[in-house]
């Protein structure tokens, strides 16, 4: 046995040791970079649907304006007497009859929200007050859908 050499602890403790703290490093690392991740997925979901939202505002806008226009155009030959109507532009009763007759529609730009709920992706937005908005948006559309009126009439 006197040819055994010691152990040497001190080494071994110090190699463990900094195996331990690297493999702990890399765990930090990887968590890490995966919220990066998440988080940047997050805010390109939110650019997303913002731009659907301001798309959607736009469409309203548009909607509100040729109504507004409509009604203006209405008033303007309801309140015509029979001799001023003789007197109309023949081209602009027909496009003013035309515009009203054109149904009117509101199409809601919604496929970055109809993409999300179809993939279960929902969970993406993080914030429970702006989660709970979208599901009250969704379903503020499904009701303008299911009681939808001919807007040109």
């Amino acid at each position: 046995m006197a040819g055994r050499q010691p152990v040497p602890w001190a080494r071994i403790a110090v190699q463990a040791t900094a195996i331990v703290i690297s493999i702990l490093l890399a765990f930090a690392i990887e968590a890490w970079w995966a919220e990066r991740q998440e988080v940047e997925l997050e805010h390109r979901t939110l650019q997303a649907l913002r731009s659907d939202l301001e798309a959607t505002n736009e469409e309203l806008d548009r909607l509100l304006r040729r109504l507004a226009a409509a009604r203006i155009v209405f008033s303007r030959f309801q309140s015509a007497t029979p001799a001023e109507l003789i007197e109309f532009d023949t081209e602009a009763v027909r496009q003013t009859i035309v515009s009203l007759v054109t149904p009117a529609s509101f199409n809601p730009i919604t496929a970055t929200h109809d993409a999300l709920s179809n993939d279960g992706r929902l969970g993406l937005i993080s914030d429970p007050a702006l989660l709970r908005h979208l599901s009250n948006w969704q379903g503020a559309l499904d009701d303008i859908e299911a009681n939808s009126i001919d807007l040109g009439a």
